[in-house]
């Protein structure tokens, strides 16, 4: 039987560095801007910012951190300018997280799950809307799509990882059974994991879901989801989750009084099933 097993640890995210650049490109319905890096972008729709406004996207330092973070937290953190700009509909953040480049092993540490929040011109906190994190299996990149309605600075919370197995596929034989298990590592209490969106595969007469199920793993929240191979050839699995409550326990959101977030969390990668 092969697994592939998901273990969840906590730990902090320190903001990822770029260079303070702006990179613009105009599409068919809509603008992108992006940060030289390629780390963050913005897809900002036709009409949604005030005419005359120009968006961008820069990297302030530790030192130009609002009062609320403490300084010997602060880290430099960037910012969609300018800070008041108020956008009449919600406008996508993508933040591409290169884990290596923020000292993370997957294998080892986990992967991170990083939900971020939203200090307006006006500095008002909120959490960006309907925030997605991805991540394809043996890889190492998150993407967290996001949106917001303003401007403002970006700051990361991070209360809880999601550790793999290591490998960039899996292999099984027809007629095995694939599982991935997530546990869901968090403070006592802070924190709730369902899999509402359930899993899927793309090639179902190669791979097909089989089952889905909830369990305790030391007293810790935990799914596992089940697939079968049905024939030879390779087929892209998929499962998803969300977990509510999350980031309740940080100290950007015990400064500002943000109440916990939901993150739904995607899970993708290759299994090839031998005959």
């Amino acid at each position: 039987m092969a697994h592939g097993r998901i273990l969840a640890t906590g730990l902090l995210l320190g903001a990822l560095v770029a260079a303070p650049v702006t990179v613009a490109a105009q599409g068919t319905d809509f603008t992108t801007v992006t940060s030289e890096d390629g780390l963050v972008t913005i897809n900002i729709p036709d009409g949604v910012a005030p005419a005359g406004v120009s968006v961008g996207v820069v990297l302030r330092s530790a030192a130009d951190a609002p009062p609320e973070i403490d300084p010997a937290a602060a880290r430099p953190f960037y910012e969609i300018t300018p800070v008041d700009v108020v956008f009449s509909d919600q406008v996508e953040v993508r933040r591409r997280i290169v884990l290596a480049d923020v000292g993370i092993d997957p294998v080892e540490s986990g992967l991170p799950l990083a939900v971020t929040a939203i200090r307006d011109g006006d500095g008002n906190w909120s959490w960006l809307e309907s925030q997605t994190l991805r991540y394809e299996y043996g890889g190492s990149v998150l993407e967290l799509d996001a949106g917001t309605r303003s401007g403002g600075q970006l700051f990361p919370a991070v209360s809880a990882s999601l550790t793999l197995a290591p490998g960039e596929g899996m292999t099984g034989t027809v007629g095995e059974v694939f599982r991935l298990e997530a546990v869901l590592g968090v403070p006592p209490g802070s924190a709730s994991m369902s899999s509402v969106f359930g899993a899927s595969t793309n090639e179902p007469g190669i791979l097909v879901e089989k089952e889905q199920s909830d369990f305790d793993f030391l007293g810790r929240q935990a799914n596992s989801h089940e697939y079968r191979c049905l024939a030879p050839g390779t087929s892209q699995f998929f499962a998803a989750y969300t977990v509510e409550e999350i980031a309740d326990v940080h100290p950007v959101t015990t400064a500002v009084g943000l109440d916990g977030t939901v993150l739904f969390v995607s899970v993708h990668g290759e299994v090839t099933c031998e005959g």
